[in-house]
């Protein structure tokens, strides 16, 4: 029987085995990355008595976590990383916004370890047409640095390509879905799926199931379902089909040569679901 997990709480059902423990010696240690998981091992490095100190490229605290809040629904997450955010500060871990740590600032800060938690980017499609202008993905869609108008064909019916049609669909827009399984939806929890699928046919966003993408046009998507080979009009095309692994290497290279020991944590380890990777900080 699996035991009761918590997103905000990762020691919830493992008391025993994540005690937090004092560390009989204390180590410096920089964490790249200031995402859900970077800001939880901050946090449990800090009441452990470690001194972490935090990089983080942008402006703020939050990461994917934050784009997550941005979908329909899920207005919690937003709220649960804001707290997060408040609670890594208010503990006294010392943060370094708009600040990439590169191997310059490892050799200067000679830390005892460090931790990569520098997440995961969305997987780009291999076919043709995918570089043209008006094909982005769906996290730039929620960050709302891309504004998609017009008919709007969104690749991939997982997760996060649902949010975006529904964040889409909400601000009128004429929105459909092409996706490579037989259903949309499959990665979803019985619960979210049913909210989903009722926001769906609400919206009127067209679903083109056991479909694979052939090329992108400057003004349509060329798809073939089953034997049959057909074009939807397109005028931006949002891809949303998944994500690796961010990459870290100049720091990872450096703390070899150094023998700095280094643990990578999250998505940056592996792209799977938040609650991962607070439970994978918290260790």
């Amino acid at each position: 029987m699996p035991h009761i997990t918590c997103l905000r709480n990762p020691a919830l059902g493992r008391e025993a085995d994540m005690k937090l423990v004092p560390a009989e010696h204390p180590k410096k240690v920089l964490i790249a990355g200031g995402g859900i998981a970077g800001m939880e091992a901050a946090l449990t490095l800090k009441k452990r008595g470690h001194q972490p100190v935090l990089f983080e490229k942008d402006g703020a605290l939050g990461g994917q976590f934050w784009l997550a809040g941005k979908a329909p629904r899920k207005g919690e997450m937003q709220e649960a990383m804001e707290e997060m955010a408040r609670r890594t500060v208010q503990e006294g871990v010392e943060v370094r916004l708009n600040t990439v740590l590169s191997k310059e600032t490892i050799e200067a800060e000679k830390p005892d370890e460090v931790i990569v938690a520098v997440g995961a980017r969305s997987i780009e499609l291999g076919i043709e047409g995918a570089e043209l202008g008006h094909v982005t993905n769906g996290w730039e869609v929620l960050r709302e640095n891309v504004k998609p108008e017009g008919n709007i064909v969104v690749i991939g019916g997982g997760l996060v390509g649902l949010e975006v049609a529904e964040f889409l669909a909400e601000k009128d827009h004429e929105v459909s879905v092409v996706e490579m399984l037989d259903e949309v939806g499959k990665d979803l929890g019985q619960l979210r799926k049913i909210a989903v699928m009722e926001s769906l046919y609400h919206n009127q966003i067209k679903s083109y199931v056991n479909s694979e993408c052939l090329a992108i046009k400057k003004d349509r998507l060329i798809i073939k379902t089953g034997e049959e080979t057909q074009e939807l009009k397109a005028d931006y095309v949002v891809v949303a089909v998944g994500a690796k692994s961010e990459e870290a290497k100049d720091i990872e290279e450096y703390c070899k040569d150094a023998n700095i020991p280094y643990h990578r944590i999250g998505d940056a380890l592996k792209a799977r679901r938040a609650i991962n990777a607070t439970a994978e900080a918290a260790k």
